[in-house]
């Protein structure tokens, strides 16, 4: 089947590398952190500054809107919060891989709270996890259904006990981050 061609203006191509370059190098330093934790090797650092939750939920749809089309973000808490912005993104795209391979297509992010006690949830509309898998999951080293190295669930518990909160899976296919922040 014949697709047509688009001719990309260099503004839109440099924007397409500049976007590829950053992800590249995110995902470098984030899989790093994750094997020296998975490793053993020191505890989970964060380097908390203060955050536009608005952007971030903005630049994460657009980061994960190829790979879920029908993710949807909500924001019913505060618009900004001190957290490590690095730090956040690795576990929520944690969150979304294990809603992309394991759920349904409807996936919602959401974030809700103060400017103390913030929750950002991860929720799809698939199956979920067994209740008798529901402990185990969140373990490091323990995949699910579909394989993997069982590290995505576990990093994300690690990046919110470093921001003083814990994960917690709130139903089969309802992930919460509980997280401390200094406020703004």
């Amino acid at each position: 089947m014949a697709g047509t061609l688009r001719v990309v203006e260099a503004e839109e191509r440099s924007q397409f590398l500049d976007l590829i370059d950053d992800e590249a190098e995110r995902l470098s330093v984030g899989l790093e952190r994750m094997l020296r934790a998975a490793r053993g090797e020191g505890e989970v650092g964060v380097e908390p500054v203060p955050l536009s939750l608005e952007d971030w939920l903005a630049a994460l749809q657009t980061r994960w809107s190829g790979r879920l089309p029908g993710l949807e973000v909500q924001m019913d808490g505060p618009h900004t919060a001190t957290l490590d912005p690095d730090r956040l993104d690795e576990a929520v795209d944690a969150l979304l891989d294990n809603a992309r391979r394991y759920g349904g297509p409807g996936v919602v992010v959401s974030v809700e709270g103060d400017e103390r006690a913030l929750r950002v949830v991860v929720e799809d509309d698939g199956p979920g996890v067994p209740p008798a898998d529901r402990e185990r999951v969140l373990q490091r080293h323990q995949s699910g259904r579909g394989g993997g190295f069982g590290l995505g669930l576990w990093a994300a518990d690690q990046v919110a006990r470093a921001h003083g909160g814990r994960l917690d899976l709130a139903g089969g296919s309802r992930f919460v981050l509980h997280l401390r922040s200094r406020g703004s």
